[in-house]
């Protein structure tokens, strides 16, 4: 199985600071998290693959950081919606 240098890369590639997601959970380039968690799982497989070059292991290395960053910031925000939510409710005594 051949890989081209550009294996890791998407045809835009993302800030070192990811966009706020938005109410749908979606990221500036209009990606929902589970797309985001799945191109990481991708990447993360191919790097495992043993079959990459290093320059190739290293793009996708930065790629899968950038990945993860993106998903942190979503899972950082869906955690203060739910705490806030919290907080709005009666409590329970």
């Amino acid at each position: 199985m051949g890989f081209s240098p550009d294996t890791c890369f998407m045809s835009k590639k993302p800030s070192s600071n990811p966009a706020p997601a938005s109410k749908k959970a979606a990221t500036k380039d209009g990606l929902a998290f589970e797309s985001l968690l799945a191109e990481l799982d991708a990447t993360v497989q191919k790097m495992e693959s043993g079959q990459l070059s290093l320059e190739e292991s290293l793009s996708c290395f930065e790629r899968g950081m950038a990945l993860t960053r993106q998903c942190q910031a979503i899972l950082s925000e869906a955690e203060q919606r739910i705490e806030k939510l919290m907080q709005e409710l009666p409590d329970a005594q």
